[in-house]
C-alpha cells in the first residue's frame, strides 16, 4: 500500500465515458472505505484517489479489475456499468454455449441411433 485509507475523492483516467471526474468516495458507515494500492507491472492505473495513489488497477490482459473502494462508497453507478461494459466482446460466452450445445446434440443422436440398433 502507498497510500493511506478513507480517500474521499476519485480522478477517472478509464471507465469515465458519461461521468464527470472526480468523483466523491463518502463513508457509509464503514471504518474503512477506501484502500490506497499500488499497480503491478503490466498493470494499468484506471484511476487515482485525492492523494494520488491508485484507486482502480486493470490487468491480467484488461481481464481483471481491481477497486480500491467499497461499492456502496463512489457517488456514480455509471462507473461500475463502464467497468462492466469494457468487458464487452471479451468473454466468448455464446459461442460457447453454441458449441456445448451441439456437442450435446451430437452425443444423444450418437446415443439414440445405438440404442435403436
Amino acid at each position: 500500500m502507498t497510500g493511506g485509507i478513507n480517500q474521499t475523492s476519485l480522478t477517472l483516467s478509464l471507465f469515465n465515458s458519461g461521468i464527470v471526474s472526480p468523483l466523491a468516495v463518502t463513508n457509509t458507515g464503514w471504518g474503512t472505505f477506501s484502500t490506497s494500492m499500488s499497480v503491478l507491472a503490466g498493470g494499468t492505473v484506471g484511476g487515482t484517489f485525492g492523494d494520488g495513489s491508485d484507486a482502480i488497477i486493470v490487468g491480467n490482459g484488461s481481464r481483471t479489475i481491481v477497486n480500491g473502494f467499497l461499492s456502496d462508497t463512489v457517488a456514480s453507478q455509471l462507473l461500475y456499468a463502464n467497468e462492466l461494459k469494457s468487458f464487452s466482446g471479451k468473454v466468448p460466452e455464446p459461442a460457447t454455449i453454441a458449441l456445448f450445445s451441439a456437442g450435446v446434440a451430437a452425443f444423444g443422436a450418437m446415443r439414440r441411433k445405438k440404442k435403436s440398433a
